[in-house]
């Protein structure tokens, strides 16, 4: 009886010690998951499969991608200024989808402004101007999508720019290159998560080409241009994210709408500049606001903090404050800040906010315009904002137009008080914060007018 006992245990330790293992195998096949392939079986072709062809397949790891080409070229030519050689063009498929509907976004646009052209409208030389307006933006979108390419070029004679790698050699029907290509110091643009690219891959045949535009090209994808979004589609086995510093990852946090460009070989976070234009007619016709960046700049805060311990970053739209280990996002638009406090674990914080009195529309009435406004927050030990208030120094549609004075121990000015259901003053104030009492926040008092 103890034998059997003693064999059925010895049974199920073995049936436990394989099912073990078995996780652990699929484990493995999980944590080493096989790179994503893109196994094309023939390339782009120009003129007679002899003279120049290829045949390339193009392997994904996680951080980079592998191209492997091999050339059908009856004369080979390795010497010399120009050579033959190859071209992979890499574009992050999240950045080039977004460009294609802004693209769309225009064309939709565009379409509603001639179908009200088609109903006569009453304004022919401002809906003539809307019609411009439109094909500069389309043209703009396309030069923008071209930036977000980067171009990997090597030749025996010029091999592969670091990072990047190529090895090539001599084949009975031409020549085989392989590139290595990592992503890191070579995709230009990234939305700081990349799970998939987009790549072009060009021959060149240069022969008896006496100037680059005589030099004869294959493409792959067979008809694809210049364009991102006509190039193969590849899937990354696993996020691919750029090294990124600390004020990098700062000014994402603070301004979610810009994206990540290669400058000087460190990752920038850039923000759009637009071009806004808007037109506004009798309900004649529909008229769209065209707006589309121009060129993209920048965003590096430094730290404006005035309070030990803490941080403080400004953007175009927001603020960031750092203390504790803990941040909080503010939403202000081209905030200055004026003070900052903490009692008993509490921060105070004092801004001018400058809002525009309206967004998007700089061809209207105060389309240029300002609402300043100081603003004073209270937020907790946590950086949850308890309470706030503000008062109103500055406007276009009120005609407005206060200065404030900031010292060491506070803020303080005039203004007037607006009538809500009509507009107009009502009172004539002061205001004053003091930095020796912050938690009484901005205090009002009655002020003959002057």
């Amino acid at each position: 009886m103890r034998q059997d006992v003693a064999a059925n245990r010895e049974r199920i330790v073995r049936a436990i010690a394989v099912a073990i293992a078995g996780l652990l195998c699929l484990l493995l096949l999980v944590i080493a998951e096989p790179a994503a392939v893109a196994a094309i079986e023939s390339g782009g072709t120009a003129g007679e499969a002899a003279d120049l062809s290829f045949r390339a397949r193009v392997t994904a790891t996680g951080a980079g991608i592998r191209v492997e080409v091999d050339v059908t070229d009856d004369h080979v030519v390795w010497d010399g200024a120009r050579a033959d050689h190859v071209e992979v063009q890499l574009a992050d498929a999240g950045l080039v989808a977004d460009a294609e509907r802004a693209r769309q976004g225009v064309d939709e646009q565009r379409r509603a402004v001639e179908e009200a052209l088609a109903g006569g409208p009453r304004e022919p030389g401002l809906i003539e101007a809307v019609k411009i307006g439109i094909g500069d933006a389309i043209d703009r979108s396309r030069a923008d999508e071209r930036v977000l390419v980067a171009a990997v070029v090597s030749s025996p004679q010029a091999p592969a720019a670091a990072p990047a790698s190529s090895v090539y050699t001599v084949t009975p029907r031409g020549y085989r290159a392989v590139l290595t290509i990592p992503l890191a110091g070579v995709l230009p643009a990234t939305s700081g998560a990349v799970t998939a690219i987009r790549y072009r891959i060009v021959v060149g045949d240069v022969d008896h080409a006496a100037t680059a535009e005589d030099i004869r090209t294959a493409v792959l994808p067979a008809g694809s241009d210049e364009s991102p979004i006509s190039f193969a589609h590849l899937r990354l086995p696993r996020t691919w994210r750029p090294h990124l510093n600390a004020r990098a990852r700062i000014a994402r946090q603070l301004s979610p709408g810009g994206r990540f460009e290669l400058r000087g070989g460190a990752y920038v976070y850039v923000l759009p500049i637009y071009d806004s234009r808007d037109w506004d007619f009798d309900g004649s016709c529909c008229t769209p606001n065209i707006s589309w960046p121009r060129r993209f700049e920048p965003l590096q805060p430094p730290d404006v903090s005035r309070l030990p311990g803490t941080q403080l970053y400004v953007g175009p739209d927001a603020v960031l404050f750092v203390a504790g280990g803990r941040r909080i996002r503010i939403e202000l638009a081209e905030a200055e800040p004026l003070a900052q406090a903490r009692r008993r674990g509490r921060y105070y914080l004092v801004f001018l906010d400058n809002e525009p009195s309206r967004p998007g529309s700089p061809m209207s009435q105060c389309g240029a315009g300002t609402e300043v406004s100081v603003l004073w927050i209270e937020l907790s030990a946590g950086l949850i904002e308890q309470k706030r208030d503000s008062v109103l120094i500055g406007s276009c549609w009120h005609s407005l137009e206060y200065d404030h004075d900031a010292y060491a121990n506070g803020v303080s000015g005039e203004t007037d008080l607006l009538d809500p259901s009509t507009g107009e003053p009502s009172a004539h104030v002061a205001y004053r914060y003091d930095q020796r009492r912050p938690q009484r926040g901005l205090v009002i008092t009655p002020k003959p007018a002057p």
